[in-house]
């Protein structure tokens, strides 16, 4: 289902040109996007992070004209939004609560910031330790609204494995940009710097540690202060610089992909062109390999499965998907650089160089472990690739699928009768005659029960709208 969706949104176009120079919502330029619906072309702006209207309404046709008075009101709808969420302000009471030497405190979830319970009676209060401070995501409850701030925490054995991928590589400097679990977990010999668009984080980490930040428009909501920050910890990384991304799997690639490609222009102006590109881990699932690829990065998946202790079905336990979480990270490290995790379900692939999942198998043909969601791959002569096991080759399709699948042949058919014109098989034609002497001579003939409303409707089922639907 998930798969479905993202395919249904990359018909809609992203333009990127003068990104900065957009109408602005509260967290940022907008992005102008391109669709049609019902045959009608549409250029619009929009919010950058979420589609949902009762967090961000901003929409703007291209072609409506941009008024003073509307950017004024823009521009006050922006301030409203930034009111009440100054770093220092709200990390002042961190520093506070350090000072006191108390045991254990408060923390308000909806104003955000350390306190005493007086004046939060009626707010949702979490109680911590002193110890919990070094560990802020242990404090915060974990937003998991799909289509707002859907918010997952690596596992322990997730988190882990991305530590052993920073020492095993050699990391000195670790940005990370919408992973808060390993940020935290980093040892202090790591500089590391974490962005998020979380402003809860604002009451828990210094703005040294921390900045707040749109991955989806490269916006810092502090402007040039936070943006400098960055500028300072990337000129101190030089060519050590390791990224480590976890976005929302709905969010629009083109857009992080700008994230990145801003990054790696500060990395150039401040080094100079020659220097090496940032190590680059971006957590995503599997089926978006191909669309990964096509943005020139230089990412290959790493076959890891990368598993949430807040995700039911990406836990990689009980309760979860039968194939496991379908989260893998896709990096420009080369795989044969990366540790072998401590597990039963991965194994070296000696003809590949790097590890894989033990249940995949090296094809001679390919020369590559080929399966790409756990279950096992069989090769294809006729397509000269492969694929699942359950796939069946369409001399039709010319291509491999699932047997139930509606291949180009039926398409085609559909679409001749959706454009009024009926395809007659040799059969009908005899019976039409047959029934035209028939109604000559006064006299009706029957066809039985495969006329109109007889058992031959029963056969239509699976394959169309009507049957299962495959979940990724």
């Amino acid at each position: 289902m998930f798969q479905e969706k993202m395919e249904k949104a990359s018909k809609t176009e992203v333009s990127l040109e003068d990104l900065a120079r957009n109408p602005r919502c509260p967290h940022g330029p907008t992005v102008l996007f391109k669709d049609s619906v019902k045959g009608k072309k549409r250029k619009y702006y929009s919010c950058s992070a979420y589609r949902d209207k009762k967090t961000c309404g901003f929409h703007v046709d291209k072609s409506s004209k941009i008024t003073p008075g509307k950017r004024m009101n823009w521009t006050e709808q922006e301030n409203r939004f930034l009111k009440h969420k100054n770093h220092a302000e709200r990390y002042k009471h961190f520093i506070d609560f350090r000072s006191s030497q108390k045991q254990d405190g408060f923390f308000c979830q909806k104003c955000e910031i350390i306190c005493d319970k007086t004046g939060h009676e009626d707010h949702t209060i979490t109680r911590f330790s002193a110890a919990d401070l070094s560990t802020p995501s242990r404090i915060l409850e974990a937003k998991a609204e799909n289509k707002k701030e859907a918010q997952f925490f690596f596992s322990e054995s997730s988190r882990d494995y991305l530590l052993k991928v920073v020492k095993k590589t050699g990391g000195t400097h670790v940005l990370c940009i919408g992973t808060p679990t390993l940020y935290e977990a980093l040892p202090g010999s790591i500089k590391k710097l974490f962005l998020d668009i979380d402003t809860r984080y604002l009451g828990l980490l210094s703005p040294e540690q921390f900045c707040w930040f749109n991955m989806m428009n490269f916006h810092f909501f502090h402007g040039d202060v936070a943006k400098n920050r960055l500028r300072s910890f990337i000129r101190s990384a030089g060519s050590n610089l390791t990224i480590f991304l976890d976005p929302p799997f709905g969010g629009r690639m083109e857009l992080i992909h700008h994230t990145i490609q801003s990054i790696q222009s500060i990395l150039e102006q401040e080094m100079g062109r020659g220097v090496s590109k940032p190590k680059l881990c971006w957590i995503f699932p599997y089926f978006m390999e191909r669309k990964l690829k096509e943005l020139g990065l230089g990412l290959e998946m790493c076959e890891y499965r990368v598993s949430y202790i807040n995700h039911k079905e990406y836990s990689g336990g009980e309760g979860g998907r039968n194939l496991g979480s379908p989260v893998r990270f896709f990096t420009n490290i080369p795989l044969s650089s990366l540790p072998l995790p401590n597990a039963d379900e991965y194994k070296q692939c000696t003809d590949c160089g790097f590890y894989v999942s033990s249940t995949n198998i090296h094809c001679k043909e390919c020369n590559a472990c080929t399966s790409k969601d756990g279950r096992p791959y069989v090769h294809c002569p006729d397509c000269s690739r492969c694929v699942k096991e359950t796939y069946v080759h369409c001399a039709d399709c010319v291509r491999c699928h699932l047997p139930a699948f509606k291949c180009k042949k039926e398409n085609e058919q559909a679409e001749d009768n959706a454009d009024g014109v009926t395809t007659i098989k040799p059969q009908a034609v005899e019976k039409q005659k047959s029934s035209e002497q028939s109604k000559k001579s006064g006299k009706r003939k029957y066809f039985g029960s495969r006329g109109r409303g007889g058992n031959n409707n029963k056969q239509r089922g699976g394959g169309g709208r009507g049957g299962k639907r495959r979940k990724f």
